[in-house]
């Protein structure tokens, strides 16, 4: 069995590192939705070695915060 992380972010540039440090160690692969980031978020998820997908989410789509809630 394999175990595939999700993960919704924006504007996380301080504590992703951290983040998918942690999530690799459970994780065969992490797929991760940038939701307009406007820091270094994208280049972060890009870079790391347990990131398989990054889906960024178009800016012309809405202007709400975040376009999938977290709720």
């Amino acid at each position: 069995m394999k175990v595939l992380g999700l993960s919704f972010v924006r504007n996380a540039e301080a504590r992703l590192p951290a983040a998918l440090d942690s999530m690799a160690v459970y994780c065969d692969q992490i797929c991760a939705v940038d939701d307009r980031s406007t820091d270094r978020t994208g280049d972060i998820l890009r870079a790391h070695p347990a990131v398989s997908n990054v889906f960024t989410v178009d800016p012309e789509l809405s202007g709400d915060p975040w376009y999938i809630p977290e709720s």
